[in-house]
């Protein structure tokens, strides 16, 4: 199923076990929120936290995404709102399309 490929519900990184560099290391998840158009369409919520160059950052945004009915174009949508820790905060949107290859 598109799912499969396409959505991602939990990704997880973490380097604190490198002495060597600075500790980063991130969480991000996809949280559906409602599916459509016979299971091809999607509406979510992705939450997030990282923690890069001694600097936390919050995130959060909406989407939407859109597979063809052969599962092989997937095209969406989203936007999101940062939250970094020193006070630096964004918002912003983007488009992208996607084909298997």
């Amino acid at each position: 199923q598109w799912h499969d490929v396409f959505v991602r519900k939990l990704d997880v990184s973490a380097d604190i076990f490198n002495t060597k560099k600075k500790q980063d290391g991130y969480i991000r998840s996809l949280i559906p929120l409602m599916t459509g158009m016979n299971q091809h369409a999607l509406f979510y919520f992705s939450p997030g936290v990282t923690y890069f160059n001694r600097r936390m950052t919050y995130n959060a945004g909406l989407g939407f995404r859109r597979v063809n009915a052969a599962e092989n174009f997937l095209w969406g949508f989203n936007t999101f709102y940062d939250y970094d820790s020193r006070g630096s905060n964004r918002y912003g949107y983007d488009g992208w399309r996607r084909g298997k290859t």
